[in-house]
């Protein structure tokens, strides 16, 4: 399934055995099969690929810097945005690629590239994105739908 991943890319050669490795640890943290996650692994390469482009596919491919799919997923979303690929790691491992992104909106996501393309602390990070979470909950408190910030 990789090796089928690796030709769909076109990318750089030779990332199977890592990503092997990354499913494997994946299956100790998360509990899911190693089948599995390789298997919703090259899915979210190939949504990558098809949605946002061989470029930033090979790119995060190649970089292992985000591993998890919906990460590898929202982690494109940021670079299609103009995010700069040298933040992405960072930004995977402060958790900000998790599933709550899919929440932010497209004008919070650009406010999120301008900040940390400006060299935005963490903390501003957070504020911009809770902050935001806590005007999403008033506004949706009526349809009972979960925004970041909440828990």
């Amino acid at each position: 399934m990789l090796s089928a991943l690796e030709g769909e890319l076109q990318g750089e050669k030779g990332q199977i055995g890592e990503w092997m490795r990354i499913s494997y640890e994946l299956n100790e943290d998360f509990e899911v099969a190693p089948a599995e996650m390789v298997h919703e692994i090259c899915d979210a390469f190939q949504k990558v690929n098809h949605q946002y482009g061989n470029h930033i596919a090979c790119a995060l491919y190649a970089s292992q810097s985000v591993v998890l799919p919906c990460e590898i997923v929202h982690a494109a979303d940021y670079l299609s945005m103009g995010g700069k690929f040298q933040d992405v790691g960072d930004l995977a491992s402060s958790g900000i690629f998790m599933g709550d992104y899919d929440l932010l909106g497209y004008d919070l996501k650009t406010e999120l590239v301008t900040l940390v393309n400006g060299g935005g602390t963490e903390a501003e990070i957070y504020h911009l994105i809770n902050s935001q979470g806590h005007r999403q909950a008033a506004d949706q408190s009526d349809s009972g739908s979960p925004t970041l910030g909440q828990h």
